[in-house]
């Protein structure tokens, strides 16, 4: 379930005008609005990375991890790669490469291109069915995975011919606050509207977000205020 704009867009301009901060047209809220969302969007890749850094953390995934996890995945898609490339034209990041040989799909680990040759020459190191490794390159608009086998192999042993996919996050869709123009008056029209494509959940959190942003790009302090009393109680909130 999207979070609607028009919702937001209402709840922004009604913290603005309560305390007599002026009109956010519809044009820089529609800026600010995609501003907030990628800001979001890109936390959750820090958060997620700061969970993955505590040493010592074996109590399993905690409610907020579940959460996280449910906000990330619905940007996640899977795709089977062609010539194994990709355009990345609205990916994000490569989280993870699939080699499937027959009906077994096998995670591929990354490497760079710096350690590839050591890796490759590497009796202990070097690739295996079980174990194949992959790099990532940019080639003009598009990128390459390939991915690495064994070099030779027992006959008995060798697999079919395997298929490349790729798990990748793609970058939401940009928001917009769609209207027409009647007796020169913004009217908010559905059809010309995009919803932001983040969690329900994160409504306040746009909301505080384009606060923010409106008190410092067009100089109302006053907003910026707002923004942080909404921050402290959601974090009440969250506390309780």
């Amino acid at each position: 379930m999207a979070v609607s704009i028009d919702t937001v867009y209402q709840r922004v301009l009604a913290a603005a005008n309560k305390e007599q901060r002026g009109y956010i047209t519809p044009i820089e809220f529609s800026l600010m609005a995609n501003q907030a969302q990628m800001a979001i969007f890109e936390q959750y890749f820090y958060d997620r990375g700061q969970t993955e850094r505590v040493v010592g953390n074996d109590l399993g995934h905690s409610d907020p991890d579940d959460i996280l996890d449910e906000k990330i995945d619905l940007f996640s898609v899977t795709e089977e790669l062609v010539n194994n490339q990709f355009t990345p034209v609205d990916i994000y990041r490569v989280e993870n490469v699939f080699l499937t040989i027959g009906n077994k799909a096998v995670n591929c680990e990354k490497i760079s291109q710096k350690d590839f040759q050591l890796i490759m020459n590497s009796r202990m190191l070097h690739p295996s069915i079980s174990r194949p490794v992959y790099t990532m390159s940019s080639l003009a608009t598009q990128y390459q995975i390939q991915v690495f086998t064994p070099t030779v192999i027992d006959a008995n042993t060798l697999p079919e011919e395997g298929v490349v996919s790729a798990n990748m996050i793609r970058v939401p869709t940009k928001a917009e606050w769609g209207y027409v123009v009647v007796n020169e008056r913004a009217l908010y029209n559905a059809a010309r509207a995009t919803d932001f494509e983040l969690h329900i959940s994160e409504e306040t959190n746009l909301v505080n977000k384009i606060l923010e942003l409106a008190g410092i790009i067009l100089n109302k302090p006053g907003l910026v205020q707002i923004a942080d009393q909404e921050d402290i109680k959601r974090i009440q909130q969250q506390k309780m």
